[in-house]
Formats: C-alpha cells, structure tokens, sequence
C-alpha cells in the first residue's frame, strides 16, 4: 500500500467511523394500551411494528421491542409524565405511548411522543369507523408520520442519569394557625378591694337601704296605733342608700373590668412606683363616702 494513503486511512480510524445517528435521536416505544379482545397480543405487535416503521422514516432510532422491559419500561401510558420519566430510565431523547379504544363502532386512536425533559413533540387522535383490523394497523402509520422530523430539543443526547423535568405540583405552604394566650386570669387573681367594696355595697344597699323602705310608714312602737301616733319616715333615705349601694357595685365592676383587660396582655409596661387601682366605701361627715384611685 503506498505510503499516501496509508496516512489518510490511519487518520481515519483514529477519528472512528462516521457518526451515522448523530441525527437520529433515540426512541422507546411503550406497550400499547386497548382494551381489545382475541389476538390481542398479535394485532398489538403489529401496532408497533407499524409505528416504529414509520418513525424510522422520519429520522428517528427506535429501539427494539425486548429492551423495553430490560429498562423498566413495560407499562402502557399516554400521559406525558409518566413517558418522559420513561425515556429517562431508557436513556433515550423521546418515548412514545399508542392507545387503542376498541367499540361496536370501530376504534379510537391516540399517539403521544414526548421528550425525555416533558415537552410534547406530537398528540394525534383519530377514529376508525367500521375499519378491519388490517385498515387500523395502517392508520397508525399515518398517525406516527404526522410527527414529521426530529426537532432540534432531541438531537442531543441525554445526559446519564438525567431525570425528566416534569413539572410537579407546587404544594401550598403550611397553614400556620396563630392562637392568642389566652387570659390567666382566675379567681384567685381578684384584687382584696373588689371584695372590700361588693361586700360594703351590698350591705348598704340591701341591709341599710332595703329596711328602711320597708319600715316606712310603720308605727315607732309596739301596740294600738292609739299608742303610736307617730310614723317611720324613712323611705327618702333608704332609696338613698339603695342608690349608694347599686353605683358601688357597679364601680368595683368597672374597676374588675379594667384588671381583667389589663391582664391580657394589652396594656403597656407602668412604673413600680405607680399606685393600684382602689375603690372602697369610707366613714365620712354625715354617712358614708365612695372613694377612688386609679
């Protein structure tokens, strides 16, 4: 051999044999779904016969029926998660899923390819009305050269152990249900002026001022209303005391109120220094006084 064409022939193996299939992206057919009956097993490898026929004719590298299963990949599916997360564990740029709706009618045809990142490449459907089973198989020829040609997005090869961009649902963040403390407040919390006053109150109201309304207009003394002539006339100061008695209650009550609200937390920080609430019944020139602090 002389020495000119040793050199070109030496350079030729070193670069390796030409890459036939750059273009030709890698493709898995899954299992046909249907629900037909008989030879199903026969009309079905037909089908795929027929498909992958014509997608090789399109440019595209069909791998072969037996190494489906060998992959993981031997369940019929139309949906386009489930094909892409096939054609990742197949190591190929795109997979199919074929669909047969056998009726009285005919049949119902549908033919999906999708990447291995989830984009849709082709979705056809189409129905064969009153078809033998021989015009079926032929309409899925059609229906897989009505994906035409590769695109761009599978002629380059997927990277090992690449995992299908499927969009997966976002879940909602956690609801966080936020409980206010509630109040510590308990009967032991009750200031000793509350006490002091309701007790004071009641006593004026009802033992001062109750009596002396019902005594009013009886007789001074016991006997003959001869032997008394003279009458209680006390009804003036025991509404008096009864009004007393009814303002005190409901002073300490608004005094009770504004621990309680304090207490839960509302009321801003005060000095040590600053004196507490207090309401209390005092002796006064004439009777008896409601004296406050706050």
């Amino acid at each position: 051999m002389d020495k000119r064409t040793i050199v070109p022939f030496c350079l030729a193996l070193l670069a390796g044999p030409p890459a036939a299939h750059a273009s030709e992206p890698a493709l898995v057919i899954l299992p046909v779904q249907h629900n037909l009956t008989g030879d199903a097993n026969r009309v079905t490898g037909e089908v795929m016969d027929k498909v992958a026929e014509s997608l090789t004719a399109q440019g595209y590298s069909v791998l072969p029926r037996g190494s489906v299963e060998e992959c993981g990949a031997d369940a019929g599916t139309t949906e386009r998660a489930a094909l892409a997360a096939a054609a990742g564990r197949c190591h190929t740029q795109a997979a199919v899923g074929l669909r047969i709706d056998a009726s009285a009618m005919g049949y119902n045809l549908r033919f999906v390819l999708v990447g291995y990142e989830g984009t849709v490449v082709s979705d056809e459907e189409s129905s064969c009305d009153f078809c033998t089973e021989q015009e079926m198989i032929a309409k899925w020829g059609e229906l897989a050269a009505a994906a035409g040609a590769p695109p761009e997005a599978l002629l380059a090869p997927p990277e090992e152990g690449s995992e299908p961009t499927t969009e997966e649902p976002v879940e909602p963040p956690p609801v966080v249900v936020v409980e206010e403390p509630a109040s510590s407040f308990g009967i032991e919390d009750v200031p000793w002026w509350f006490w002091a006053g309701a007790g004071a109150s009641l006593a004026v109201s009802l033992g001062v001022g109750l009596p002396l309304i019902l005594i009013d207009g009886e007789p001074t003394c016991d006997g003959p209303l001869e032997s008394c002539p003279e009458l209680y006339d006390t009804d003036a100061l025991g509404y008096t005391m009864l009004a007393v008695g009814i303002a005190g209650l409901a002073a300490v009550g608004v005094g009770l109120y504004l621990v309680i609200d304090a207490d839960g937390g509302n009321e801003e920080a005060q000095d040590e220094d600053e004196p507490e609430a207090e309401i209390a019944l005092v002796p006064g020139p004439g009777g008896l006084l409601l004296r406050g602090e706050f």
